[in-house]
């Protein structure tokens, strides 16, 4: 999986290598290790760097919060609003929705 190390005065690309399970309750991080090759010699050890490391792009993905999701006897839906725009719940249709990845607390 590709990562990319940002510094002031430039950018490195290289691969991720080694994922933590254990999440730091204090910051809610984690641990992870990845390797690159420095031939431009702008890592330096100890150095700071912000990390982009794109996991998954899901695309045309509806995305809802976690607290929209209700739950009713044939399982999980949300409520949506018809084209007409009404803007109110009880003028939407209930339709059945799969949760599908979750990234928010309360999933």
């Amino acid at each position: 999986m590709p990562v990319t190390a940002h510094l002031e005065n430039g950018s490195v690309t290289g691969k991720l290598s080694f994922i933590d399970s254990a999440v730091d309750p204090a910051s809610g991080s984690l641990k992870a290790k990845a390797e690159f090759e420095n031939h431009s010699g702008l890592l330096w050890s100890g150095a700071l760097v912000t990390v982009d490391l794109p996991l998954r792009i899901l695309k045309q993905a509806v995305v809802v919060s976690p607290r929209a999701v209700q739950v009713g006897p044939n399982g999980q839906f949300v409520y949506r609003i018809d084209a007409n725009g009404h803007g109110y719940f009880a003028a939407g249709h209930r339709r059945l929705s799969d949760r599908g990845r979750c990234g928010g607390t309360g999933c």
